[in-house]
C-alpha cells in the first residue's frame, strides 16, 4: 500500500498536484514523504468529490424534474387553449344560428303582415264597392229641321228630319238615409276576416268550432271546422252548465243534426215530426243528447 502511495504520489509530482487537489510537496519532510498524512488528504479528498459528484447529480435530476414539469404544464396550457378556441367556435356557432333563425322569423311575421294588410285593403276595395250605385241615364235629342217652299202654283213642302241620339251617364252616389230606410231588404256586405283558397275548401265547407266554452271564449278562439263529406251541415248545442252557458259547434251529418233538433223540446214532438225551436229546461230528460241544438248551413269564402 505504502509502495502504492508512493507512486501515485510521484505521479502528480510530475503533473504538478494530486487530482484529488492534494500535492504531495506538502507532506515531504526531513525524514521523506509522511505517507500517512497524505494518505488522510487523499481520503478526505476523494470523499469531498464524492459529494460533490452527488450534489451534481442531485442538480441535474432537480434541474430535469423542473423541465419535466415545466413541459407539462405547457401541454396543460395548450390543451385549455385548444379548448377554449373550441368552446368559442361553438359559441359562435350557436350565435349564428340563433341569428339566423331570428331572421327567418322576422321575415315570417314580414310577410305576414303583408298579407294581412293585402286582405285588408282587399276588403276595403270590396266594401267601397258594394256602396257604389251605378245609375245609367239614355236621354233622346229630336233635332227638327223644316224647309218650306212657296211656288205661284201654291204648292208648300215640309220636310222633318228627327235624329235620336243617346247619351250613358254613370254616376256615383251614395243613398240618403231616407232611402236606406225604405230598403230595408238590401244585403249587408261584409268581408270574410281570413281569406282562404275556395279552391282547396271548397264552397260552403266550413263551420266554426266551440269545444264546450262560452261564447265569448269560442269568438276569441276563432276556430274553423272544414266538413269533408258534402252530406254534413254546421250545428249548434247550447247547454247550461252551473248558471253559464255553453256551446258546442261543427260539422255534423243533416240527418244526425236534425235527429238532435228533434229533441229540443220535450212535448208535441211525436208523429209530426215538429222542429223545436226552444230550449227545453235542464231538468227535463236530462238523459237526451243534447239541450238544445240547431242546424244551419255552412259558410262560404267567397
Amino acid at each position: 500500500m505504502r509502495i502504492f502511495l508512493l507512486i501515485f504520489a510521484l505521479i502528480n509530482v510530475i503533473r504538478g498536484q494530486g487530482g484529488l487537489g492534494v500535492n504531495i510537496m506538502d507532506f515531504m519532510g526531513p525524514n521523506g514523504v509522511d505517507l500517512v498524512g497524505f494518505q488522510k488528504a487523499m481520503e478526505e479528498a476523494a470523499a469531498r468529490l464524492a459529494q460533490e459528484s452527488a450534489q451534481l447529480a442531485r442538480e441535474e435530476e432537480r434541474k430535469s424534474s423542473e423541465a419535466a414539469i415545466e413541459e407539462a404544464e405547457k401541454r396543460t396550457r395548450d390543451e385549455e387553449k385548444k379548448e377554449e378556441a373550441l368552446l368559442a367556435e361553438r359559441i359562435a356557432a350557436k350565435k349564428d344560428k340563433e341569428a339566423a333563425l331570428e331572421a327567418e322569423r322576422k321575415e315570417a311575421l314580414r310577410q305576414r303582415i303583408i298579407a294581412i294588410r293585402k286582405a285588408r285593403a282587399e276588403e276595403r276595395r270590396a266594401a267601397a264597392a258594394a256602396k257604389t250605385a251605378t245609375s245609367t241615364t239614355t236621354s233622346t235629342t229630336t233635332i227638327t229641321t223644316s224647309t218650306t217652299t212657296s211656288t205661284t202654283s201654291t204648292t208648300s213642302t215640309t220636310t222633318t228630319t228627327r235624329k235620336a241620339t243617346t247619351t250613358t251617364t254613370t254616376t256615383t252616389k251614395r243613398p240618403t238615409t231616407r232611402a236606406q230606410s225604405r230598403n230595408t231588404r238590401k244585403p249587408v256586405t261584409r268581408s270574410a276576416l281570413v281569406k282562404l283558397d275556395p279552391e282547396i275548401f271548397g264552397k260552403y265547407r266550413y263551420c266554426r268550432k266551440c269545444v264546450g266554452e262560452t261564447a265569448e271564449q269560442c269568438i276569441k278562439a276563432n276556430r274553423l271546422e272544414t266538413c269533408r263529406n258534402p252530406a254534413m251541415t254546421c250545428y249548434v248545442n247550447y247547454r247550461r252548465v252551473s248558471g253559464v252557458s255553453i256551446f258546442k259547434s261543427g260539422c255534423m251529418k243533416l240527418n244526425d243534426c236534425q235527429n238532435h233538433e228533434r229533441q229540443n223540446g220535450f212535448n208535441g214532438g211525436g208523429a209530426r215530426n215538429i222542429y223545436h225551436m226552444q230550449c227545453r229546461p235542464d231538468f227535463i230528460l236530462p238523459g237526451r243528447p243534447s239541450t238544445c241544438t240547431f242546424c244551419h248551413k255552412m259558410g262560404t269564402w267567397e
